[in-house]
């Protein structure tokens, strides 16, 4: 018997929560600047986990959860949650997907409470349901000495956990996040590891990119390596280590390896 989302329908619980088809993507298509991003990309999360997007600058990583997050659209293809198309209907998505990126920004006049407190409201949460879930992200994300300070005199790691803060909001099942770390201080990096791990801890499912592979496979289970906007590799660490003859090497070894594997077919990729 089929499970479906009470507040959605279209939502099946018991399809897989992410399902990227055959996606493609083109910038300045037709002009000296075409780029193309995205080449037919497929890849289907089937269970809850923490899954590393890696790749080289230009690899097409930004654009791939920009279009998992209905940030921007395809030119092709199309990205399922839990057996919906966003396409139909992306306002019923986002509640699905807490989406971040290292740029985004906050209201600089407000406090992370006002700020909290405005997402809830978006999200259709009742006061006293923000309430208690500001409560509960304040303490997780260590924030009570700025809570009420305004945004723009926080430090930059502060800022990033008032945004996984307003990511986490709204409950949902999918994260989508983008070079999270990167410019964070040890402390605060430590904070959104920890975040990143408690996800997992209670069955979300995570998709993040990082160029920092000691964290990737610190982190992930699964990994997908991304190359000239296509995955030339993708599954478990240790079987991918194990099919491509790496057996006790790092992550970094089996990426540049990959790379390096597809360099004679990179006027093709």
């Amino acid at each position: 018997m089929l499970k479906f989302d009470a507040m959605n329908p279209d939502f099946n619980l018991q399809a897989p929560p992410l399902s990227i088809i055959n996606v493609s993507k083109t910038y300045a298509e037709g002009s000296v600047s075409e780029y193309k991003a995205l080449r037919g990309v497929s890849y289907e999360i089937k269970t809850h986990g923490i899954y590393g997007l890696i790749g080289p600058n230009g690899a097409g990583k930004t654009t791939l959860l920009r279009v998992i997050s209905n940030v921007i659209k395809p030119d092709s293809g199309e990205v399922l949650i839990y057996g919906a198309a966003i396409s139909r209907n992306p306002l019923a998505a986002k509640y699905k997907i807490g989406f971040l990126s290292a740029t985004t920004g906050l209201y600089s006049r407000l406090s992370p409470r006002e700020t909290l407190a405005y997402f809830g409201r978006l999200f259709d949460l009742g006061e006293e349901k923000i309430e208690k879930r500001i409560g509960e992200l304040k303490s997780l994300f260590e924030m009570d000495e700025f809570i009420d300070k305004k945004n723009e005199t926080l430090s930059f790691g502060q800022r990033q956990r008032v945004n996984i803060a307003r990511c986490l909001l709204h409950e949902p099942e999918i994260f989508v996040f983008d070079e999270i770390t990167e410019g964070l201080d040890v402390m605060s990096s430590t904070i959104v590891i920890k975040f990143i791990k408690y996800l997992a801890e209670i069955k979300k499912c995570v998709i993040f990119s990082t160029h920092d592979m000691n964290l990737a496979e610190r982190l992930c289970e699964n990994i997908i390596i991304l190359h000239r906007g296509s995955i030339i590799q993708s599954g478990r660490i240790n079987e991918l280590k194990y099919k491509n003859g790496m057996n006790g090497r790092s992550l970094e070894d089996l990426f540049m390896s990959s790379i390096e594997a597809k360099g004679a077919d990179s006027r093709e990729l």
